[in-house]
Order: structure tokens, then C-alpha cells, then sequence
């Protein structure tokens, strides 16, 4: 459980730097995207819809952009400024997607703020809050694949994509131990600091298969070290994928695809 937001300290960021693993001596990354990768582009009206679904009340990352001032700024009372802005969106999206951030500006722009969220054990959940522009970007493109990674990750993951996602997993569960005539054993897993801990490569090599079209921002965004700000101070990135990033869930369970889809057992959800 969750119970409040810690304020940010060295004693604080000491826990989230034990969270935030340096990059693993052993990486190999997958090539980065050529320069014969077709582009993809999205239309103003996927913009504007991207932007609309954010969330009341979501917060701002690092440049201190919230998602209501987008909305705020599109809607119609903002006359002629609205189109002139989405117009700029729309570019600035395509611009992102396609990989053509500088190389300077990455660990910025696709950095966050991070938060430690206390839980009632006494411990701090790392949440990043990144760059409205970032998370914008990544729910323009995620969206017309969702079909994709749902066919892909079901029936054994049901994170993407899937509404009521924890309702199916336990109706599931309770179906299959009260409808079997012989004993089973139920084992639940629960992988420590897992989205923290995921291989890049792993991730890097998995949305190359599965989500090309997507792979040149998804490579800007985690080839390389990030900066997460936590008050005055300031840890890398270097590890894993963000907690709050939108495409987190997606990049995280097609990473761990191969192993969920060899386990054997009669029921794996």
C-alpha cells in the first residue's frame, strides 16, 4: 500500500539510488535504427486525442509542463492559437518518433522527475514522472498497436491492453483451482523492483521485433542514461525502463515474453 509522498532528501535519494542500477557491464545493444527505417507519422486528430486522454490532474515532469496546459491550450476557447499549436504538436511529435532528438538532449527531454512514494512497510516506490512531451509521444504511437501486443502477449499476459486486467486474472485463477478434480499448487511470483531491473538490451532487442515502427524512439529513449531529478538532486537512469512511463508496461512484458510463453504449467496468467 501507498500511503504518501516522500519529501525529497539524501536519505531518500540513497533509496531510490539502491533502485536505480548503474548500466550492466555486460550490455549488448541491438543495432540502432538505420537511416533506411520507414518513417512513421501521425495526423493532428491522433494528437489531439493522444492529449485528451491524459488523465485529470496529471502531474508535470521535469520542465514543469502539465498535460492540462495542452489541453487548456487546444481546446476551442483558445481561438486561432489552438490550431497554430496543435500544428506545432503534430510536428514535434513526428519530429520525436522518428528518432531525430540530438543525442545531447536525450537525457533531458527523456528524463523525469522522480518521486518515493512511501509504503506502509516502511520502504519508497520509485515513481518518474517524465516529460509531458515524452509521454504524449508515447501514447500517440503506442495506441494503434495495442491489438498487435494483445495478441502477442495473451492469454499468459494481460497487462496490455486488456480492460478489467486484474478481474480476468482472478476470475481466471479461482475458475481453473475450483473446476480441477486433482490438488494443484498455486505459486504466485512477485518480481523485486522488476520494472528497475529489466535488461536494455532485452527491452531494445524485443520492441526491434515486435514494434519497428516504434523502435527509433523507443531506442532515444533507453540506449543510453537518463536524468532523474529528485528535488535538488540528480541519479541516472541507466537500468530497466521508467514506472511511469506509458510504454512501460508494454516494453516491460515483451521483454519477458520468452520466459512467460515457455512456462509449462496448466495454468499461467
Amino acid at each position: 500500500m501507498i500511503a504518501l509522498l516522500f519529501n525529497p532528501s539524501k536519505e531518500s535519494l540513497d533509496t531510490l539510488q539502491q533502485k536505480h542500477s548503474q548500466a550492466l557491464p555486460d550490455l549488448v545493444l541491438p543495432p540502432s535504427p538505420s537511416a533506411t527505417t520507414p518513417p512513421t507519422y501521425f495526423s493532428q486528430n491522433q494528437i489531439q486525442a493522444a492529449i485528451s486522454s491524459f488523465p485529470h490532474g496529471s502531474g508535470a515532469g521535469p520542465e514543469g509542463l502539465r498535460p492540462q496546459h495542452l489541453k487548456d491550450c487546444i481546446s476551442i476557447s483558445a481561438g486561432d492559437a489552438s490550431t497554430s499549436l496543435l500544428t506545432s504538436l503534430t510536428k514535434l511529435v513526428n519530429y520525436l518518433m522518428n528518432g531525430h532528438l540530438l543525442t545531447a538532449l536525450r537525457p533531458f527531454l527523456y528524463g523525469a522527475q522522480l518521486h518515493g512514494l512511501r509504503k506502509n512497510n516502511g520502504g519508497l516506490r520509485p515513481i518518474a514522472v517524465g516529460c509531458t512531451y515524452r509521454h504524449l509521444v508515447a501514447k500517440v504511437c503506442l495506441r494503434p498497436y495495442i491489438s498487435r501486443l494483445r495478441e502477442l502477449l495473451q492469454p499468459s499476459q494481460l497487462g496490455v491492453g486488456t480492460p478489467w486486467v486484474c478481474e480476468a486474472a482472478v476470475y481466471a485463477t479461482c475458475s481453473f483451482m475450483t473446476q480441477t478434480q486433482s490438488k494443484k499448487v498455486l505459486l504466485k511470483l512477485d518480481v523485486k523492483n522488476a520494472f528497475n531491473s529489466i535488461r536494455r538490451d532485452t527491452v531494445l532487442q524485443a520492441a526491434q521485433t515486435h514494434l519497428p515502427e516504434m523502435y527509433p524512439f523507443i531506442w532515444d529513449c533507453y540506449s543510453s542514461k537518463t536524468s532523474l531529478i529528485h528535488g535538488e538532486f540528480c541519479l541516472d537512469s541507466a537500468t530497466g525502463v521508467q514506472q511511469g512511463d506509458p510504454l512501460g508496461p508494454a516494453l516491460f512484458a515483451l521483454a519477458i515474453h520468452g520466459v512467460t510463453s515457455k512456462v509449462k504449467s496448466d495454468l499461467n496468467v
